[in-house]
């Protein structure tokens, strides 16, 4: 431990200033999450870096003090600390980004159920051109709910036209026989 402190301590502050990183963009990130969507909540980013940074204080006084033994037992528990700090600052990153992810998959869906319909020939459809303009206003205002469909799902206006697909016109194919 006495011979290898100053690089251990070297490692924990990399690891630090790593974990503040992540979190000031993490942060940045939030900002624009909250501006952009307003549900679901953007879950909010800790910051225990201020917590890690005194624990290296300590550290330092334990040194100073030649306690060895407190020393290496609070080094792993930093180490330890560290650890997590870095695991929770990435899964709050990957949360936030995963809010965005969801709003373009939704914006996606939404444009190729457009584009199925216009291939039907349904583009003009009076409820299908109604849901998509409801579905489309929510998924772009600013900011916008995901976590609620505009009155009728999109996903309905994607059955509809995959019913006018199979029935062309919506009319009744079938033929009657005679008995």
């Amino acid at each position: 431990m006495r011979d290898s402190y100053t690089q251990s301590v070297a490692h924990l502050v990399s690891a630090i200033d790593d974990v503040e990183q992540v979190l000031r963009h993490a942060r940045g990130l939030r900002a624009r999450v909250v501006a952009k969507i307003s549900a679901p909540a953007a879950p909010d980013v800790p910051d225990p870096v201020p917590g890690l940074r005194a624990d290296l204080t300590e550290m330092d006084v334990l040194r100073s003090l030649g306690d060895w033994r407190e020393l290496g037992t609070r080094l792993g528990r930093v180490q330890h600390a560290v650890h997590q700090a870095s695991d929770a600052a990435h899964a709050c990153e990957e949360d936030l980004s995963e809010l965005f992810a969801r709003r373009a998959e939704l914006r996606g869906l939404l444009d190729s159920y457009r584009a199925r319909a216009v291939r039907l020939g349904l583009a003009e459809h009076e409820r299908l051109a109604g849901l998509h303009g409801r579905a489309h206003e929510e998924l772009w205002k600013a900011p916008c709910d995901l976590g609620r469909p505009p009155g009728p799902s999109t996903p309905t206006s994607g059955r509809s036209a995959n019913s006018r697909e199979a029935n062309p016109g919506g009319r009744n194919h079938t033929r009657r026989r005679s008995v």
